[in-house]
């Protein structure tokens, strides 16, 4: 069921963006049936003089663009991208094509595809594949996913992490420490005019109250709060340096 939903939709966004490429209303519907009277008057009238308007690309979070284009390479599966052969690492796999390697000439870097490549070794093509314009590499990526609630709850957790045990934090305690720093977060955004909703960090909901290699905001922490509890981190980590130039701390950048 949930394949035939993605593919209608498909089918069905296609059909209209043909039609407004061509700068002009439909004259049939998206599966060959007349039109109602209202949008049969319209046909092959322009929909704005002097316009015409392109499919420029598909953004959704890591699971829609799986499920939506078919994706048998993802977050999902050992190997996780779908335009070259990065891969997690895996008993069965190269170690040489892991994700992790960020420098130039990694391996999985020398591996990417162009579209037609992709075409010709996809198990399943796309439905969106007969959009005019489609192109694998315009299937973006959300920034509200992969930042908001991705990678900067991490960042924040391991920084209030490595700041409490530098020691860098006042307070009798880690709890203390942390509703300290809160308060400071909410003043200097109230200062800045930047918008809440803020939450009280505390040990549970920062990942600080156990001992953990990857210490991560929980889901209590929304997009809308992350964004201003970004700028402030990179407020306080200048702070935290300039208090501290002796030890040779390094400014956390957001």
């Amino acid at each position: 069921m949930k394949k035939k939903v993605h593919d209608l939709v498909a089918r069905v966004t296609t059909w209209s963006m043909r039609a407004a490429l061509k700068g002009k209303f439909p004259h049939i519907g998206p599966f060959g049936e007349s039109l109602n009277k209202t949008r049969s008057e319209k046909a092959n009238t322009e929909i704005c003089p002097g316009y015409r308007f392109a499919y420029f690309g598909f953004k959704s979070d890591a699971k829609a663009r799986r499920e939506c284009h078919r994706f048998d390479r993802s977050y999902s599966h050992c190997k996780v991208c779908e335009t070259c052969f990065a891969e997690k690492p895996n008993k069965h796999g190269d170690p040489l094509l892991t994700f992790k390697n960020f420098f130039p000439g990694s391996a999985h870097s020398m591996t990417e595809l162009t579209h037609n490549e992709y075409i010709s070794c996809a198990d399943e093509l796309s439905p969106w594949n007969s959009m005019p314009g489609f192109h694998v590499k315009g299937v973006f990526r959300d920034p509200m996913h992969n930042i908001y609630l991705g990678t900067s709850k991490e960042l924040v957790a391991s920084a209030l992490g490595y700041w409490n045990h530098k020691q860098y934090l006042v307070g009798p305690n880690l709890a203390e420490r942390l509703r300290i720093v809160s308060a400071k977060q909410k003043q200097f955004c109230t200062d800045a005019g930047l918008k809440g909703p803020w939450k009280t960090f505390t040990p549970s909901n920062t990942g600080l109250g156990t001992p953990s290699e990857y210490p991560e905001l929980g889901s209590c922490f929304k997009a809308a709060g992350m964004k201003s509890t970004i700028f402030f981190c990179a407020h306080l980590a200048r702070e935290i340096s300039e208090a501290n130039p002796e030890e040779g701390v390094a400014q956390i950048t957001f």
